[in-house]
């Protein structure tokens, strides 16, 4: 989630639901969840894939207006935070 990727010439056609997956893991490192565009998608949506951890001491920051949508739980030792 962290990484930083380039996405270049992507587009997306009749998609009933866009989001970037986030493979579910333990946070150890405190860090932001920065704002990604992708296939004509500006702010788009990050949805966690399964339970994720953030261990404690470890502090995640959400952006603001970053819609980030989980399906399952996320435990936190640790803290999350969004400046919204």
């Amino acid at each position: 989630m962290f990484s930083e990727p380039e996405f270049n010439n992507c587009s997306a056609l009749n998609v009933g639901f866009m989001a970037l997956a986030v493979i579910p893991e333990t946070y150890s490192l405190s860090d932001t969840i920065p704002i990604r565009s992708f296939g004509g998608y500006d702010n788009i949506t990050y949805l966690t894939e399964g339970p994720s951890t953030i261990n404690t001491g470890t502090t995640i920051t959400i952006s603001e207006g970053v819609v980030f949508k989980s399906r399952e739980n996320i435990t936190s030792g640790g803290y999350y935070y969004s400046p919204s």
